[in-house]
């Protein structure tokens, strides 16, 4: 790594736009943001030091791994060993992408008591989704846990389990393979889906899940709308806009803030790419999870929650797929 870049994100104005980004006052008068955006800009800088010099990341402009820098911390999401987000040279320049790891912390983060399993269907599974009492169930029944051939996938499937008061709510959602190529061919930067489309596809469904069903929740509705305008959209019909992330952060970088502006999004070409991801894909979670079937052995799954007096945020919920109650929900 050059002393270059360590010298630029070190230097006072830089430590000022990422303390600010980070939600404290100006670094040079508030001794906690000074504290907070050094620790911040170490973490980064370890990242891109351990980096695999086959990525070429220490080669991309100081300026867009600062920019990359604001936008993580204007979002609260860490670029460091939890592996939230991921800087990933494209062009010679450093771009973030948001992990399943970085959505799942945000979900936390948000929601009380919350729970995230994500599990991927494959071909000779069997996976039925139902709803009782506003409390949505599954089954999944698994031929090889051992299974990760990408060409043999059906689906992936996400559950976020939640407390309102002493009531636990839960919604599943799924994403079939027709749909998952579909998210795939709109991305921005197709090669890192072919490099690590497990980790893309289950990522892209905790994402949805967000999208659907957290619509009124801030923190998690700026996270989806930024990953859709940089990289990919999980739904396709989605219209560009600025929001707020972006206009703080152009505050930030001193550029004027623009109205809302409807636009398509835009196929980059794939032959100028210089690089992968910093970091091997995150870990995958785990099969044997508590609502899954392995191997055709029952995990008796949790009794369903009685929903009297469902809060109005539950209420606002929209459901956009009907219920299945019995056979399989991926072709």
């Amino acid at each position: 790594m050059s002393t270059g870049l360590q010298t630029y994100l070190m230097q006072p104005a830089s430590q000022n736009r990422i303390a600010i980004a980070l939600g404290y006052n100006d670094a040079t008068e508030d001794n906690a943001g000074v504290r907070e955006a050094k620790k911040y800009v170490s973490s980064v800088l370890t990242v891109i030091q351990n980096a695999d010099p086959k990525t070429k990341l220490q080669s991309c402009t100081k300026e867009s791994i600062m920019d990359c820098c604001i936008d993580a911390a204007t979002m609260k999401v860490a670029i460091d060993g939890r592996k939230h987000a991921a800087l990933i040279a494209y062009s010679g320049k450093a771009t973030l992408q948001i992990t399943s790891a970085g959505y799942e912390a945000k979900l936390y983060e948000h929601l009380d008591r919350c729970s995230v399993l994500t599990g991927k269907v494959f071909e000779g599974d069997t996976f039925e989704r139902w709803t009782e009492n506003d409390y949505d169930h599954f089954k999944h029944i698994v031929l090889d846990p051992f299974q990760e051939d990408k060409n043999k996938i059906k689906g992936i499937f996400v559950a976020i389990s939640w407390y309102e008061g002493n009531i636990k709510y839960q919604k599943v959602e799924i994403l079939t393979k027709a749909e998952l190529n579909k998210i795939m061919g709109c991305a921005k930067q197709t090669y890192v889906w072919d490099k690590w489309f497990l980790e893309r596809a289950t990522t892209a469904a905790i994402k949805r899940a967000a999208k659907r069903f957290f619509h009124k929740t801030q923190g998690l509705q700026e996270l989806v709308t930024y990953d859709n305008e940089r990289n990919y959209s999980v739904d396709t019909e989605m219209r560009s806009s600025n929001n707020l992330v972006q206009n703080l952060n152009k505050q930030i970088k001193g550029e004027p803030e623009q109205p809302d502006i409807d636009g398509e999004a835009v196929e980059v070409p794939e032959e100028d790419i210089e690089a992968v991801p910093v970091n091997e894909a995150p870990e995958e979670v785990p099969e044997a999870q508590e609502g899954i079937i392995e191997n055709g052995q029952d995990q008796v799954m949790d009794e369903p929650i009685e929903m009297e007096n469902i809060s109005e945020a539950a209420q606002d919920v929209v459901e956009e797929e009907e219920d299945v109650t019995g056979g399989g929900l991926f072709p």
